[in-house]
């Protein structure tokens, strides 16, 4: 039998009450004042509380503008299977760090950057 909405927030909160020493210790970075949680960080927590994360192929585009890589991720719900939310990550040949990394490296830093908008 599914769990309630209200069920899972209520197990979802003790299973964060858990991991938030861990989380805070090793998956945060303060920036400017605030804190923020890693993309590790995320992954980490995401299966604790039902979701998992996917990473779809990354593609590389070129248009006037220039080159860039392009790669989507999701989020999906363990129990019923449907996808909660998706975004679109981003690494553009403009980018200084970026120009001249390997391939490799780009296409790692196009799913880094779609899974931390998750």
């Amino acid at each position: 039998m599914p769990q309630s909405v209200e069920g899972r927030i209520e197990a979802n909160k003790r299973v964060i009450g858990l991991l938030a020493p861990e989380l805070q210790k090793h998956h945060l970075l303060e920036l400017q004042g605030n804190r923020y949680m890693r993309v590790a960080g995320g992954i980490a927590l995401a299966p604790a509380l039902g979701f998992t994360i996917s990473v779809h192929d990354v593609q590389r585009s070129e248009d006037a503008d220039g080159v860039w890589f392009a790669c989507r991720a999701e989020l999906k719900d363990v129990i019923s299977g449907l996808t909660l939310a998706e975004a679109t990550g981003y690494v553009g040949m403009d980018e200084k760090r970026w120009a001249t990394a390997p391939r490799f490296a780009r296409m790692s830093m196009c799913q880094t950057r779609a899974i931390a908008k998750l």
